[in-house]
């Protein structure tokens, strides 16, 4: 499967095979987040309209008339055009024509995309937002009333608390080795982290601790499946070194189980660590490695060595600048 976007938000073109572990690493603002978040809702609207209507007719009719796009869309991509296309490719276009220009542009085909559902983990912090996003979906299904919040929180926040009647991948054991505790929900429906005998907040509760704790629940309630697709934006975040081999070592885990994995990532010692357990996990034919600048997303001549030089490449442009200002204190302190 291959995700293609152009000219969506800051992209203007992206081309990536999606075929197990797919790794997009670049800076900030170079479009990393908008490819994952186009991936996650391209899947969910899809998986929606598998769910909701049982004809291609009326399928096409709903995609046509765009009656999801702005639902799904909204506020930066409104004017999405999808294309499902026979070789299983995706193809998400931003116009920033006309409606009139536009409509001739709008090709759509209704071959099925893939079982796969996706999974969006944006930040640890949905554990600080769990009694948030409960209240809001309590308004909404007692009051009637809309509440805009992010959908990919709410499905999140949903797959924390709800089990799915599926059997899942069990990967807990060596997250509650690396946590030193585990989480649980405790009489109030509220999750707390539990290690030794301390009964200890969620918010209370170390950020990184956090990450693997999402991890954790979703495997306990059966979401980490052969069809889920974990779309991952920089999971290094709040994670020391360590922790950050490690949780590529989870996610190299879960992709040789069979799960889809998409991640974004600008950590050198993350980025080697999935080179490094692809091979070792004889998984290299699923992992591809992309590099992100000025608008494309791309892999240097299809090879994953020659992306990765050029990301540590990019990486390691701060170490010049460290030299400069070394050169300067030099100077400073010779004038004294």
């Amino acid at each position: 499967m291959e995700l293609q976007l152009q000219n969506v938000g800051i992209i203007k073109e992206c081309s990536i095979e999606l075929n197990g572990l797919t790794i997009i690493a670049g800076e900030n603002g170079s479009g990393k987040s908008t490819a994952a978040k186009a991936l996650y809702f391209l899947l969910k609207k899809y998986d929606f309209l598998e769910k909701r209507y049982s004809t291609k007719d009326e399928k096409s009719h709903l995609v046509q008339n765009n009656l999801l796009i702005e639902e799904i869309f909204k506020c930066s991509m409104q004017k999405a055009v999808m294309l499902l296309k026979k070789d299983r490719k995706i193809l998400l276009q931003w116009s920033a024509l006309k409606e009139h220009e536009e409509s001739d542009k709008k090709k759509i085909s209704h071959e099925k995309l893939d079982s796969s559902f996706p999974i969006y983990i944006e930040s640890p912090l949905i554990w600080d937002l769990n009694d948030l996003l409960r209240d809001l979906a309590q308004i909404e299904s007692t009051m009637g009333i809309k509440v805009d919040t992010p959908f990919f929180m709410q499905d999140l926040n949903f797959k924390l608390h709800i089990k799915s009647s599926k059997n899942g991948l069990k990967i807990t054991d060596s997250l509650l080795e690396l946590m030193g505790g585990v989480f649980r929900k405790a009489s109030d429906d509220r999750y707390y982290f539990y290690k030794e005998n301390f009964q200890i907040d969620v918010t209370n509760t170390a950020s990184g601790i956090k990450s693997f704790g999402i991890l954790q629940i979703l495997s306990e309630n059966n979401w980490l499946r052969e069809d889920t697709f974990l779309i991952f934006d920089q999971p290094e975040v709040f994670l020391h070194p360590i922790w950050q081999v490690e949780m590529a070592k989870i996610l190299i885990t879960l992709v040789k189980s069979g799960v889809s994995v998409f991640v974004n990532c600008d950590s050198p010692y993350m980025l080697e660590a999935f080179k490094r357990y692809s091979e070792v996990m004889a998984i290299e034919e699923k992992t591809n490695f992309y590099f992100a600048q000025d608008g494309y997303i791309v892999q240097i001549e299809e090879s994953n060595s020659k992306t990765l030089a050029k990301i540590f490449e990019k990486l390691s442009e701060p170490f010049a600048l460290f030299e400069k200002i070394e050169s300067k204190v030099i100077e400073k302190s010779f004038n004294e």
